[in-house]
């Protein structure tokens, strides 16, 4: 396994962290990988090296060593485009990537984010046949919960591998992919999140009552987070137009996503 010093690390690296704590461990349960979190390493601020990341609470730009304490390990990937250029080489320069890091952390009121939220999106896209229904159902209705109290709040959700994904896929106008992280599960997530108007509203033939009610915990649930992310009305039988119109795969993605991504590859492990 290779070491990556502090010094080696470059702007717009991706750091994928494996923590150790209940919902860092159920994230990786849940999502079949070694990674539950993830942040953007931002450079050195008065000498001292930055991460960008969404925490409880929501964003924060922090230094390294506070944003990596309690971690088993990080890994350190570097991004390259699809035709193989590394970020910071001169035809993929890092300033747009910062730039739009830039731009999240001047409206870091504006966000926040709780594990569960991660927890919640992994639920709704993911086949978890062996895992306890109520444990789904638990995660399902706190998730819910707190999208009540972000909307309330005037709050946006962002999950930390999506800010990190956002970062990239927004440093370049859509018609341009130099940046893009392709990830074929966040894609696949998104899609399956589309068919749940369907699915709610065929919930009431269902033989299973409890499956009935997780399939209408997912769709409230997906109904909250569109109304809370893009300010859309709520409207249940209209939620795959919805979703289909204006979400992206950045809702959808996992740090574990992220480090599947052909486009963000493994340097080694940080010291720490």
């Amino acid at each position: 396994m290779n070491t990556v010093n502090v010094t080696e690390l470059q702007p717009c690296d991706v750091l994928l962290y494996q923590g150790n704590g209940f919902f860092a461990k159920s994230i990786r349960l849940l999502d079949s990988g070694p990674y539950s979190h993830a942040g953007l390493y931002m450079g050195l601020d008065n000498g001292k090296p930055y991460v960008a990341e969404m925490v409880p609470g929501g964003f924060q730009y922090r230094p390294l060593a506070e944003s990596i304490k309690g971690s088993n390990y990080v890994n350190v990937h570097r991004y390259y485009s699809d035709g193989r250029e590394v970020i910071g080489s001169p035809n993929l320069p890092i300033k747009p990537v910062l730039d739009r890091e830039g731009f999240y952390q001047q409206q870091h009121d504006r966000y926040a984010y709780e594990q569960i939220l991660l927890l919640a999106m992994i639920c709704i896209t993911r086949s978890l046949p062996i895992y306890p229904k109520q444990f789904i159902k638990t995660i399902l209705e706190e998730a819910l919960d707190l999208m009540k109290k972000m909307s309330g709040s005037n709050k946006t959700p962002m999950v930390c591998s999506g800010l990190v994904y956002r970062c990239f896929d927004e440093a370049k106008p859509k018609s341009d992919p130099q940046y893009k992280i392709r990830t074929k599960e966040a894609e696949l997530a998104l899609a399956k999140a589309i068919q749940y108007e369907k699915m709610a509203i065929g919930a009431e033939v269902m033989e299973s009552e409890e499956d009935k009610e997780i399939i209408l915990l997912k769709a409230n649930f997906l109904e909250g987070y569109m109304f809370a992310t893009y300010g859309l009305p709520p409207d249940i039988r209209g939620l795959d137009a919805v979703i289909e119109s204006v979400a992206s795969p950045a809702d959808f993605v996992t740090p574990n996503g992220l480090g599947r991504s052909v486009n963000i590859n493994k340097l080694g492990t940080l010291s720490l």
